[in-house]
């Protein structure tokens, strides 16, 4: 077993960096430009919250806050 500590990881453009087992991080993990984040537990947005139209559970996609067009909102259930 290896074990690397580090204060800073910065890959240059382009560049991947890929953890096969555990990553433990001691203190603040922040994305920049990410398109999917997948998470486990509570996320905390420290600005806004970019939505493109719902919000849905994933076991029951016909029930959403929706948001159709500008200055408006949804709550729907059961597809309606």
């Amino acid at each position: 077993m290896s074990k690397i500590v580090t204060n800073q990881i910065s890959p240059r453009s382009g560049d991947t960096v890929t953890v096969t087992e555990k990553l433990n991080v001691q203190g603040v993990l922040t994305y920049e430009d990410v398109t999917n984040i997948d998470s486990v537990g509570i996320i905390t947005a420290q600005s806004g919250v970019s939505i493109a139209d719902s919000i849905f559970h994933t076991g029951d996609t016909n029930t959403a806050i929706r948001f159709p067009a500008a200055d408006t909102f949804t709550v729907e259930t059961g597809g309606s």
